[in-house]
């Protein structure tokens, strides 16, 4: 398999990974997050938090277009 094969499925599997989980546990994962570093900068190059920088991110994104949901 090569590289790009691998790159593809590790992204297909995060995608899926991303959206099975729902709100609270994301949340509760940035809580976490906080808790070790101290803010709630996710980055979203970071390989180890890629996904819940992307979901922090989309958050601020619902944020700021008044746009998210109270449920």
């Amino acid at each position: 398999m090569s590289w790009e094969q691998n790159f593809d499925e590790s992204k297909a599997k995060e995608k899926y990974r991303a959206e099975i989980m729902s709100w609270e546990q994301r949340f509760d994962e940035l809580c976490a997050f906080k808790a070790h570093n101290g803010h709630c900068n996710v980055s979203t190059l970071d390989a180890q938090n890629k996904s819940l920088g992307q979901w922090v991110s989309q958050q601020r994104v619902s944020y700021t277009r008044n746009t998210l949901s109270s449920d």
